[in-house]
């Protein structure tokens, strides 16, 4: 396409004339962009990773949440088992206290 820009040097005040595939445009970095206009990541833009995105419950603590919703359902059958599962995987877990404690909602699910 032939066209040309005028490119000054800020070090001596000089100044050239470049062709479009040499000349890489600057766009001054904001809070949220690189030197290059593109997102910074979690990275550079807190100095740290993300932690949001680590999720910190073990699949026991969601089988028992599970188990909750879905006895308000009213199907205490499934929440019995939903709650006897998640017993089992977090004695294996070893957190015997929870373990206990969903093991006797399972239990008082299947009395009442």
């Amino acid at each position: 396409d032939g066209a040309l820009f005028t490119v000054k040097y800020d070090d001596d005040g000089s100044t050239e004339a470049l062709t479009k595939e040499n000349v890489r445009f600057f766009i001054p970095p904001t809070a949220t962009q690189t030197d290059l206009g593109g997102p910074l990541s979690d990275e550079e833009a807190f100095g740290t990773e993300n932690s949001d995105e680590k999720i910190s419950m073990e699949s026991y603590q969601l089988r028992a949440e599970l188990a909750q919703l879905v006895a308000k359902t009213g199907d205490k059958e499934k929440a019995s088992a939903l709650y006897e599962e998640a017993s089992s995987e977090a004695m294996e877990a070893g957190k015997m206290k929870t373990a206990t404690e969903w093991s006797l909602k399972a239990s008082a699910l299947l009395e009442a």
